[in-house]
């Protein structure tokens, strides 16, 4: 039993709740409790579930190997956060961008696209779409 339900017993039983707080009025806040509590926790779910991973494989004007610091590069650029995932070649890797929604994807990509000084080509990688719960 919870210490709140504990202490509104206690106060019922020995008179120092309000006139009228009887057994009917407790039940009526600990529904109310219980269906906040409820609440809170299903949005906080929605929030959470609302996250995306897109899967890029970028050309890099520039032939490189660590993988920290192109991560870091395109973070910068696609203003998000950005993981390298591998290499498939000195130019070519495949970094996952972390986003709010599709819409977040699709901007930092076109930001990534427009940086034609470090990226030849920027493509999606389609066989690795990822929706994090």
């Amino acid at each position: 039993m919870s210490r709140w339900l504990s202490r509104a017993r206690e106060a019922t039983s020995t008179g120092l709740a309000p006139a009228g707080a009887g057994r009917s009025s407790l039940r009526c806040r600990v529904v109310a409790h219980a269906f906040v509590l409820t609440l809170a926790g299903s949005l906080g779910a929605c929030a959470a579930g609302s996250i995306v991973e897109e899967r890029v494989v970028v050309e890099l004007v520039q032939p490189s190997s660590e993988g920290a610091q192109i991560a870091r590069q395109a973070g910068d650029t696609a203003q998000l956060p950005a993981r390298y995932v591998a290499s498939v070649t000195d130019r070519r890797h495949v970094l996952v961008l972390r986003c709010l929604d599709e819409a977040q994807c699709r901007q930092a990509i076109d930001r990534l696209r427009a940086d034609r000084s470090s990226y030849l080509h920027v493509d999606v990688d389609e066989r690795r779409h990822v929706h994090t719960p």
